[in-house]
């Protein structure tokens, strides 16, 4: 009887043959939802690392320009750092502060730095406290010293850290 299955197409699988069939489509099912979660994960940090350089660099790069077209620094006093740095431009005045971890910027007339438009993306928030550092040295015009420290969708593993100086011309 063994063998006359055996030679019948019509037969079915043993029970070893299906537990070792199953264990391999599990193992192979295993592998590709491994790999599967990996490239998710990359493809998250390269998002967040690229979102991070884009406003870091587009943030120093308009907030340096603004400063090497100022006349004078009222904000930070000299020695001094804080989260809002205020140029005076001549007849107008530029403001950069961080409110709500988002760097906004305002221009306009010599009055209150009232209306803003922000200069970095909701995606990122700006963490730290020392923003601007206002460095004077004897007989030259002020440095304005910019550390930038950015966090992508408040997750502590997608950081950023910019740091640069712009002096008045």
């Amino acid at each position: 009887m063994i063998a006359s299955k055996r030679n019948n197409p019509a037969a079915g699988f043993s029970l070893t043959e299906l537990v070792l069939y199953l264990a391999i489509i599990g193992a192979l099912t295993s592998v590709v939802i491994g790999m599967f979660v990996s490239f998710t994960r990359l493809q998250i940090k390269a998002e967040s690392q690229t979102e991070l350089a884009q406003n870091a660099r587009s943030a120093v790069e308009r907030l340096r320009q603004e400063i090497v077209k100022a006349q004078a620094v009222n904000t930070p006093s000299a020695g001094g750092s804080g989260v809002s740095l205020e140029l005076n431009m001549g007849a107008t005045k530029t403001c950069s502060e961080v409110i709500s971890g988002v760097l906004k910027m305002t221009e306009g007339a010599s009055g209150t730095c009232a209306a803003s438009d922000p200069l970095t993306s909701t995606k990122v928030s700006i963490t730290n406290s020392d923003i601007f550092t206002r460095i004077d040295n004897t007989g030259a015009k002020s440095t304005i010293q910019i550390k930038l420290t950015f966090i992508y969708n408040s997750r502590p593993e997608y950081t950023y850290t910019t740091q640069t100086t712009a002096g008045l011309r």
